[in-house]
């Protein structure tokens, strides 16, 4: 009966052990499940895109003129921030901006076509072999990729729902810190899945979003020396492609600048009766230099529809008159160009640098004339 007994309780505790290391391996494997979800396996074949020429920050700026916004969610449900998809004519922008006490501890992006997205066996994407990727330390609030839009030339995504649309998958590990910079929560970010994404076809949670890059309208645009009809000229110009340009010759007394508009909705006979101020472009001049040299300072701000546009200033400036019989003959040396940045630009030329000598265009009261003729190309 002894023997009995023991053996009864030889089989309980046996069984009540192996009970045990069942739960608790259940626990394990659910939790190594969850640690692997994002991960490849030993059979996955990762498709990586090779992009070149990606730039990617914290100050990396996004000049898009066209923008999508996108909410960032961590844990499938915590607001930890947001997201910026946006484009110009060259690249493509994805901002990551997070807001309070959560930080970016990493981010991982993917752009380019659904049957390339790095999915594991179980259908959940391989976040690791994502093409661009950063480890943040320290940690950030706001992070930038600049993709040039030609690493897509030659690629064409079925299903797209507009011609050159491409997926996106933006990932991040997120931190929330306390007072004390200690992190008190960290959780998986994605994009918020709406009805309008598309869910990932394993079982974790997440989602990926079409984004189709559009085109800046370009505007172009001339300073215009309005009040001092006798003192512009309109001329055209036979461009390197054969294209025709045209723009106006501003005539200026050295060594004077002044304050004067920058006009669209100009024809191409110079006609002005539609224009559009865009801006101002100021001139003054000012001493630089050991010993003091005489430059000038040209200063464009926009306003109106244009307020913060990027694009490009082009300025030539020369003592000759770059006009003959409403034909552009002016010297190449005297063509300057310079960005134009959230709606500004301040850009500096020698006065010795100029084509011609004083007094080539005439005098005014005994002091020799100048010209400028200056042309914006703005991105609104």
């Amino acid at each position: 009966m002894k023997k009995l007994f023991s053996l009864i309780l030889m089989l309980f505790i046996v069984a009540f052990y192996s009970c045990n290391e069942s739960g608790n391996s259940d626990e394990l494997e659910a939790a190594q499940a969850d640690s692997n979800a994002y991960k490849g396996g030993p059979n996955q074949q990762d498709h990586v895109y090779d992009f070149t020429d990606v730039m990617q920050g914290e100050n990396v700026k996004d000049e898009g003129c066209y923008t999508e916004t996108k909410e960032l969610y961590g844990g499938q449900s915590i607001d930890v921030g947001g997201l910026t998809y946006s484009s110009d004519n060259e690249n493509i922008y994805i901002t990551y901006t997070t807001e309070g006490d959560w930080y970016l501890e990493e981010t991982h992006l993917f752009v380019g076509c659904p049957k390339d997205v790095p999915f594991n066996n179980a259908g959940n994407p391989v976040i690791g072999a994502f093409p661009l990727k950063a480890e943040h330390d320290p940690m950030v609030q706001s992070y930038t990729y600049m993709i040039p839009r030609s690493n897509f030339d030659n690629l064409t995504c079925s299903n797209a729902p507009c011609e050159g649309g491409l997926a996106v998958i933006t990932h991040a590990s997120v931190n929330k810190l306390n007072s004390s910079n200690e992190v008190i929560q960290q959780e998986t970010a994605f994009q918020q899945c709406t009805p309008d994404t598309v869910d990932f076809p394993g079982n974790r949670w997440g989602c990926w979003d079409w984004f189709c890059p559009q085109d800046c309208e370009l505007t172009e645009a001339w300073l215009y020396k309005e009040g001092y009809p006798s003192r512009i000229k309109c001329f055209e110009r036979t461009e390197s492609d054969g294209d025709k340009d045209f723009g106006f010759s501003n005539k200026f007394q050295y060594p004077y600048g002044g304050t004067y508009p920058v006009y669209t909705n100009v024809g191409e006979d110079c006609d002005v009766s539609s224009k559009i101020k865009v801006g101002t472009l100021r001139q003054i001049f000012v001493n630089k230099g050991e010993p003091a040299n005489k430059w000038v300072r040209f200063i464009f701000t926009s306003e109106g529809d244009y307020l913060n546009a990027n694009g490009v200033m082009s300025i030539w400036i020369g003592w000759p008159d770059p006009v003959d019989n409403g034909i552009f003959v002016g010297d190449n040396s005297g063509l300057f160009l310079t960005d134009v940045v959230d709606g500004e630009s301040v850009f500096d030329i020698e006065v010795d640098s100029w084509p011609g000598t004083p007094g080539d265009g005439g005098f005014t009261t005994g002091n020799p004339q100048y010209f400028v003729v200056s042309k914006f190309t703005l991105e609104n």
